[in-house]
């Protein structure tokens, strides 16, 4: 509405008085500010989400994906939405004048510093929501799939062109940190039993804290046990991203069987055909 507004008032002045021409003003300017309204209650409504449920297979969350569809039809009407944020006193309802400013030098737009702004605000949430887990695991995989599925949404948009490559890029960083907290909490673990053999002496633990941190004496079967059971207890986590699940399969895999080689490597065993039973079992994780 606000569109066609602007775009028929240099034919509206042609033809219509200047008392009526002050009324389409008025209207615009409610317009305007009924617009500001809805954007500023749907701002309150991200940052005062208080569902304290969470899938527990690790997926993605409900609001992310309505806050995602919401951004990419804001987006449609970028255009509009400049005008509409730069008007009047705006400023102060969606951020700070200084921040303003900044984002406007580097060449994003007012919408765009919005778009961040609510995707902030999203990011806060799903940390939070991240809490609620009790595995470290399961909650860097929350992470990930959110992380994931907020960068595809505007990778796949026209987001993109909005937000900026700079501000792009530090959601990737952010998903890449989670992806290695997820390998970490979890198959370094699985893999600890192979790296602490093959160790120089002088980085192994002594006997006595060794038999503390690997219950048994034996690397491989100790490996091999801890293999099982976190493919066990991840069966049921879900990525929903094919892409992703495809890429975190191939990641467990390539770290198993690299420790794996390394062991057999100082065994003097031969490591041909190795990596095959865990690609199996891993091949079935992630589907929930």
């Amino acid at each position: 509405m606000c569109r066609a507004i602007v775009d028929s008032t240099p034919s509206l002045k042609k033809v219509f008085p200047s008392d009526f021409l002050s009324r389409i003003d008025s209207v615009h300017t409610v317009l305007n500010d009924s617009a500001r309204e809805i954007l500023r209650e749907f701002k309150k409504l991200i940052q005062n989400y208080s569902s304290q449920k969470v899938a527990q297979d690790g997926s993605i969350l409900l609001i992310t994906g309505y806050v995602m569809r919401y951004i990419r039809m804001l987006i449609n009407h970028a255009g509009s939405l400049d005008t509409i944020l730069d008007y009047g006193q705006n400023s102060n309802l969606f951020f700070s004048k200084r921040n303003s400013d900044l984002l406007l030098f580097e060449g994003i737009s007012l919408t765009g510093h919005l778009v961040c702004g609510l995707v902030g605000d999203l990011n806060k949430v799903i940390e939070q929501k991240s809490g609620l887990y009790a595995c470290e695991g399961v909650r860097c995989l929350f992470l990930m799939n959110n992380a994931n599925f907020i960068i595809q949404e505007i990778e796949h948009s026209d987001i993109k062109l909005i937000v900026g490559a700079e501000w792009l890029k530090q959601r990737k960083d952010d998903f890449d940190m989670h992806m290695r907290d997820y390998m970490s909490s979890t198959w370094e673990h699985v893999t600890s039993y192979l790296t602490a053999a093959t160790s120089p002496p002088h980085k192994r633990l002594r006997p006595g804290l060794l038999g503390i941190f690997h219950t048994n004496a034996r690397p491989l079967q100790s490996f091999h046990s801890a293999f099982k059971e976190t493919c066990n207890s991840q069966m049921n986590w879900k990525v929903p991203c094919p892409v992703l699940r495809s890429k975190l399969r191939d990641n467990i895999s390539e770290h198993v069987t690299q420790a794996y080689k390394a062991y057999l490597e100082t065994l003097k065993q031969s490591s041909a055909g190795v990596g095959r039973d865990s690609e199996s079992k891993v091949s079935e994780l992630f589907e929930g």
